[in-house]
């Protein structure tokens, strides 16, 4: 059983500023702590906002492979070996995100290994994914590579050819 105890924690939209929001918590899972990378969330989907992340992009296929991977990779880029990264994102109505964040975390940032999902509470009192990923010391199977690039082939093929073409660099 997880668990998370939080007091306090602000959500700074990634585009607002040149850094991440890191924030460490106490976790009871199967580390002392977590770090939370806390990015913008496309919300301008249901409420116009010229300032939203996903606004600045022209189809929700840029910003998974534009902002979304490279907000995961400068995360990334300063986790520590063995440390966690928790991203608190959720598919919205028919905006489905969260299968290709997956696919493509655990495919393109080094040493990723997909840990689970946890859910939080937040003021709306439902539940919201939150998903865990693991730097590990060692850089998985090629194999497993290979084949989660595949299962990215399969379920989105104009991410996956956005992804080898470089769009998230």
């Amino acid at each position: 059983m997880c668990w998370l105890s939080l007091r306090l924690l602000t959500y700074i939209p990634f585009c607002v500023g040149n850094h991440m929001c890191i924030v460490t918590v106490p976790v009871k899972f199967t580390c002392p702590s977590f770090t939370l990378y806390c990015t913008g969330f496309p919300t301008c989907l249901t409420e116009p906002n010229l300032d939203c992340s996903f606004c600045s992009y022209t189809s929700l296929h840029e910003w998974l492979a534009i902002f979304l991977l490279g907000s995961l990779r400068k995360a990334w880029a300063g986790l520590v070996v063995e440390g966690h990264c928790v991203i608190h994102i959720a598919d919205v109505f028919k905006t489905k995100v969260c299968e290709a964040m997956c696919l493509m975390a655990t495919w393109q940032l080094p040493c990723c290994r997909y840990v689970g999902v946890m859910n939080s509470r937040g003021m709306a009192d439902r539940p919201r994914p939150m998903w865990v990923f693991q730097k590990m010391a060692q850089p998985p199977n090629p194999d497993h590579l290979r084949h989660t690039g595949e299962q990215l082939r399969r379920y989105d093929p104009e991410l996956y050819r956005m992804v080898l073409e470089g769009a998230a660099v």
